[in-house]
C-alpha cells in the first residue's frame, strides 16, 4: 500500500501565449509530448487530489471539472488551502501564499513555454515513456490512461515493406497499424511511435521524434524536424517541427513549420506558414492583454527568443485555401480565416479579416456539425466558453448565413 501523496494544485497562469490555446480547455490539456501535464500528473499521483486555480472564477470552475479536479475558490473557509477573495487575481503573491502552506505540490503552466518546446521533442517523449514504465510498477497500473499505452510493451507492426533508417529500437508502430509501400521511417533523430490505427500512404517520409496519436490519416506526407500529432489528424503536404492539436486537418499541399497548434484545425490547402524572417530577425508575436479581447483591447509584443518560429493557432481556427500566414503570427481560437493575409493577430470568432465577429449560434451549430463528422461532440461547456469570447462591444457578425468558407 502507497503512503498518501501529496494534494497536487495546477495553478494557471493565465500567460499570454496560452491563451489561444486555452480559450476551450485548460492549458494543463495541451499535448506536450506523449501527454498532456495533466496526464503526466494523474500517472505520477494517482491517489492525489487535484485542486485547480485559474485567474478568472468562471474559467476555474469550468477548467476544474474538466480536470476532474477541485475549483480552488470552492474549498471551505476552514480549507488549509483556502484563499482569501481579497488574495485572488494577484498571481504572484497567490503563488507565494500557497506554496508555503503544508501537504501541497505546485504545479504552475508556466512551465510549458511554447518557445521552447519544440526544441527538444526528442526529450519530452523519452521522459513519458520513462513515466509509463515506472507507473506500470504501481497502483496506477489499472488507471484507464495508463491501460491505453499497454500496447508498447509489443509486439509491434512487421513492417513488411517499409524503408526503415537508424535503430529499428526506436520504432513503436502499434500492430494496427496500415503502411503503404515505400514508407520510409527515418529513426536516427529520435523514436517514432505510431498509435491505434494510423494509416499511411504510399511513398510517404516520416523522420522522428514524431508521435502520431490514434486514427491519424497520413497521405503524401513529408515530415521532418520532430513532430506530435494528436488522435484523428488528417495530414498531407510537408510538415516540420511542429505540434498539432486533435482532429486537426492539412491534408493538402502547403508547408507548416515551427508552429503549435490547436485541436480541430482546418488548413485549406496551400495554406502555408513562414517560420523565418527574411533578416533572420527576432521573431515577436502580438498578443492581447485582456483575457477575453475586444477590437479595443490593448496588444503587446511577446518576445520569443527565437529566429524560427512560425504560428500559433488556437483551436476551432479555419484557413481556406491559398491562405498565406506570416511569420509569428497569432490566430486566435474560433477564427474563419479568408479574404488575404491575415494579420499579426487575429481576435477570436474573427469572421474573415473585416473586422467582424463569427455569429456565435452559428459557430456553436458549425461545431456540432464538424464534430459529428469525427464521432465526436463539443464540450457541453463549450457554448459558456465561446459567448465569453464575444462578451465586448464588438459585435457579431449577423449578416452571415451561410456554411463557413
Amino acid at each position: 500500500m502507497s503512503s498518501r501523496k501529496p494534494d497536487i494544485l495546477l495553478i494557471e497562469r493565465g500567460l499570454l501565449e496560452h491563451r489561444p490555446l486555452s480559450r476551450f480547455q485548460s492549458i494543463f490539456r495541451f499535448r506536450s509530448g506523449l501527454f498532456s501535464e495533466w496526464e503526466r500528473i494523474r500517472l505520477e499521483f494517482p491517489s492525489s487530489r487535484l485542486l485547480y486555480y485559474h485567474p478568472d472564477p468562471e474559467l476555474e470552475g469550468i477548467f476544474a471539472r474538466s480536470l476532474g479536479a477541485t475549483a480552488l475558490q470552492s474549498l471551505a473557509s476552514d480549507e488549509p488551502l483556502h484563499l482569501a477573495a481579497d488574495d485572488r487575481g494577484r498571481p504572484e503573491k497567490e503563488i507565494q501564499i500557497l506554496s508555503q502552506k503544508p501537504g501541497i505540490e505546485i504545479r504552475t503552466s508556466s512551465r510549458l513555454s511554447l518557445f521552447r518546446i519544440l526544441d527538444d521533442l526528442d526529450g519530452s517523449i523519452q521522459q513519458d515513456l520513462d513515466l509509463i514504465g515506472r507507473a506500470r510498477d504501481t497502483e496506477a497500473v489499472a488507471d484507464i490512461e495508463l491501460a491505453r499505452w499497454q500496447w508498447l510493451t509489443g509486439p509491434y507492426h512487421a513492417l513488411s515493406g517499409v524503408s526503415v533508417l537508424g535503430n529499428p529500437g526506436n520504432l513503436m508502430v502499434h500492430p494496427s497499424c496500415e503502411i503503404g509501400p515505400g514508407v520510409v521511417l527515418d529513426a536516427r533523430e529520435g523514436p517514432i511511435i505510431l498509435d491505434e490505427d494510423v494509416r499511411i500512404s504510399a511513398f510517404s517520409f516520416l523522420e522522428g521524434p514524431l508521435y502520431a496519436g490514434p486514427g491519424c490519416r497520413l497521405d503524401n506526407l513529408r515530415l521532418t524536424g520532430g513532430n506530435l500529432l494528436g488522435a484523428g489528424c488528417r495530414l498531407g503536404g510537408e510538415v516540420e517541427n511542429s505540434i498539432l492539436g486533435d482532429y486537426t486537418n492539412k491534408h493538402h499541399e502547403g508547408f507548416i513549420g515551427h508552429s503549435v497548434i490547436g485541436s480541430w484545425v482546418n488548413l485549406g490547402a496551400l495554406t502555408t506558414t513562414s517560420d523565418l524572417k527574411n533578416n533572420y530577425g527576432e521573431i515577436r508575436l502580438k498578443l492581447p492583454v485582456d483575457q477575453f479581447p475586444d477590437y479595443d483591447s490593448e496588444i503587446v509584443e511577446v518576445s520569443t527568443g527565437r529566429i524560427k518560429f512560425g504560428s500559433i493557432l488556437g483551436d476551432c481556427v479555419k484557413t481556406a485555401i491559398g491562405t498565406m500566414i506570416n511569420t509569428g503570427t497569432v490566430l486566435d481560437a474560433g477564427s474563419n480565416v479568408f479574404g488575404g493575409h491575415p494579420p499579426k493577430y487575429l481576435y477570436p470568432l474573427s469572421w474573415g479579416l473585416t473586422g467582424r465577429r463569427y455569429q456565435t449560434e452559428r459557430f456553436l451549430a458549425d461545431c456540432e456539425k464538424i464534430f459529428a463528422r469525427r464521432g465526436q461532440s463539443p464540450d457541453k461547456e463549450m457554448p459558456t466558453l465561446v459567448h465569453r469570447l464575444v462578451s465586448g462591444k464588438h459585435p457579431e457578425n449577423m449578416d452571415f448565413l451561410g456554411d463557413g468558407i
